[in-house]
């Protein structure tokens, strides 16, 4: 994989809105300043093996959050590494929202059902929703990386930099802020949380092409 020292971060991506690494215990937001935080913070070995390179979320207590921002608009992209223990219908990988069907922006998967699925999700208000969905059978104690992209109405779903699904009638992403951000979490309270780990998450401020998407998928930091 690619190895980028963090001060070329801004240059090499002008675009890279957010990047949460995860890297000697930390989850600093590198490039936006949003970092996360959790009650309950716990670190794992990430998939290259380091230790404490990675966040985890178990349930209620560990889930992790990110401060009220304006992280979305228009055009956009978002991606990060998971590994999940535990599935259910309608585990969050993240969900980034002002509570249950306000302005969301989410990953989630529907596993255990038929079909199983990835979903790229949003909702600006109300009973009005969007939803690009992909087949994913599941999968359990790997790692694998998951991205989404939207460029006005066309957003596409990309599993391990491989394009599995392109939808043409999203509605747009609206630019607004967003107080109810979380990685393993939803904003919907009967839903589950994800038991998993999670590692170098990242936001960008337009619709990477599907080559960025692969390289961005083997780069990592030299340093924080």
């Amino acid at each position: 994989f690619t190895i980028l020292h963090v001060h070329s971060l801004a240059k090499y991506e002008p675009h890279l809105a957010n990047y949460w690494p995860i890297e000697k215990s930390h989850s600093h937001d590198l490039i936006g300043l949003q970092h996360l935080t959790s009650r309950v913070p716990t670190f794992v070995q990430d998939r290259h093996g380091a230790l404490f390179g990675a966040i985890r979320v178990t349930g209620e207590m560990d889930y992790w959050s990110a401060p009220p921002g304006v992280y979305f608009g228009q055009n956009l992209t978002v991606m990060g590494w998971i590994k999940v223990y535990d599935a259910s219908k309608f585990n969050r990988f993240f969900d980034f929202g002002n509570g249950p069907a306000q302005d969301n922006v989410l990953i989630f998967s529907e596993w255990r059902v038929h079909p199983e699925s990835l979903h790229f999700y949003t909702s600006p208000s109300g009973s009005s929703y969007s939803d690009c969905n992909s087949f994913l059978p599941l999968r359990l104690n790997v790692w694998f990386h998951v991205a989404a992209s939207q460029s006005g109405t066309e957003a596409k779903v990309y599993v391990d930099g491989v394009l599995k699904s392109t939808c043409t009638n999203m509605t747009p992403v609206r630019n607004v802020l967003r107080t109810k951000n979380y990685i393993g979490k939803t904003n919907w309270i009967a839903q589950p949380y994800t038991y998993g780990d999670f590692d170098d998450i990242k936001f960008f401020s337009r619709a990477l092409s599907q080559a960025e998407i692969q390289a961005e998928m083997n780069s990592s930091i030299l340093e924080i």
